[in-house]
C-alpha cells in the first residue's frame, strides 16, 4: 500500500520500524537493562573520540552526531532507572544526564561542542565504571 502523503503516521512506522518482530516494549525492560544501555553507548562514545583533538572532533560531523545520539541514548535511558536505584549511586550526576539530552533532543541547534567533548573525554570515562557497580546491585533473574 502506497502511502498519499509520506508524513503519516503509518507510513513512518513501516519506513522507521523494522519487520522484524518487536523488542519488548520500553515497560517490559527492567532497570538492569537500561544501565546496560548507558554502558554500551558510552563505551561507544569513548571509542568514537579516541584518538581525536577537540578540534579534530568538532571538524567531524559523523563524529559529533555519533556522540551526540549516544548522549540521547544514556539520557534516555537513565530516565527509566527508578529513583531509588539511582539513590545508590550519589556520585552520578543523573539530573545532569537527563538535562543533556533534553538539549540535544529539543535545543539541536544550541549544543556546546566544547561542553560535549569535555563530557566524552572527562565524564564519560568516570560514568562507566560507576555503572558497572550500579550493575552489581541488580536483582539476580
Amino acid at each position: 500500500m502506497r502511502c498519499a502523503r509520506t508524513y503519516e503516521i503509518a507510513c513512518l512506522r513501516r519506513a522507521f520500524v523494522s519487520p522484524e518482530p518487536s523488542p519488548p516494549d520500553k515497560e517490559s525492560r527492567r532497570w538492569p537493562d537500561r544501565v546496560r544501555d548507558v554502558i554500551a553507548a558510552a563505551e561507544e562514545v569513548a571509542s568514537f573520540v579516541q584518538g581525536h583533538s577537540f578540534d579534530s572532533f568538532r571538524n567531524d560531523a559523523r563524529t559529533v552526531k555519533a556522540v551526540l545520539a549516544d548522549f540521547a541514548i544514556i539520557g534516555e535511558a537513565v530516565m527509566h532507572i527508578p529513583e531509588p536505584v539511582r539513590a545508590k549511586v550519589q556520585q552520578v550526576p543523573w539530573r545532569q544526564i537527563r538535562a543533556m539530552r533534553n538539549i540535544i533532543a529539543h535545543v539541536y541547534f544550541g549544543v556546546d561542542l566544547q561542553k560535549v567533548w569535555t563530557t566524552a573525554t572527562v565524564d564519560i570515562p568516570v560514568l562507566i565504571p560507576q555503572m558497572q557497580e550500579l550493575l552489581k546491585l541488580a536483582p539476580s533473574e
